[in-house]
């Protein structure tokens, strides 16, 4: 449910409001999932499975610690980079496109 969500630094977002269909899509960068939210039906779904293991704040706030730096610059300067960073809606073709924070590649999923 909407309301009992819980997102874990979320980055990029992109909206469909064409039609009755009202949606935001958002990269959820340390649940390492591209996450759906339904305006209409006050739910939140999961359009992708996490590659990696979830990073909880007490991992956040060690990595911190450690390294005395921000969050994201962490991210990007490890193996742990590869996490969901920035979405893309097409209306025309129903996909839902995103890239990773490390690597050339993007990819693309129906939503249905």
């Amino acid at each position: 449910a909407l309301k009992t969500a819980l997102f874990n630094m979320p980055h990029g977002l992109s909206l469909n409001f064409g039609g009755k269909n009202r949606s935001i899509y958002v990269a959820d960068v340390a649940n390492d999932k591209i996450r759906k939210i339904d305006l209409n039906t006050k739910t939140v779904t999961s359009l992708t499975k996490p590659t990696r293991r979830k990073m909880t704040e007490h991992m956040i706030d060690k990595i911190k610690h450690k390294f005395q730096t921000d969050i994201w610059q962490y991210i990007s300067n490890t193996e742990t980079g590869s996490l969901p960073y920035a979405v893309a809606y097409d209306p025309s073709s129903g996909n839902v496109t995103f890239s990773r924070s490390q690597g050339t590649c993007v990819y693309t999923i129906r939503d249905d």
